[in-house]
């Protein structure tokens, strides 16, 4: 290997920042999960962790929106029974 492609050691000041930020982020996960292998340790645990937060958000704004659809819409069905 050439002395390039070698990275540097990191600082205690950075290990400590990393050790912070990883407490944060395991204390956000959740206690019962149907794939706790996924909040292990490992290089997919940010990604995956990231996709189900998005996802949640999704559903969250799709669930809102489909909620307020129905109140808005359903006087004019109303109405239109009568018509």
């Amino acid at each position: 290997m050439q002395e390039e492609d070698i990275p540097p050691v990191p600082t205690r000041q950075e290990e400590l920042a990393y050790l912070d930020f990883l407490e944060g982020s395991i204390a956000t996960d959740p206690i019962i999960t149907l794939r706790p292998k996924r909040y292990m340790a490992g290089p997919e645990r940010l990604r995956w962790k990231a996709m189900t937060e998005i996802r949640s958000e999704y559903r969250k704004t799709f669930l809102r929106n489909f909620a307020l659809s129905i109140i808005l819409v359903s006087p004019l069905t109303i109405l239109y029974k009568y018509i």
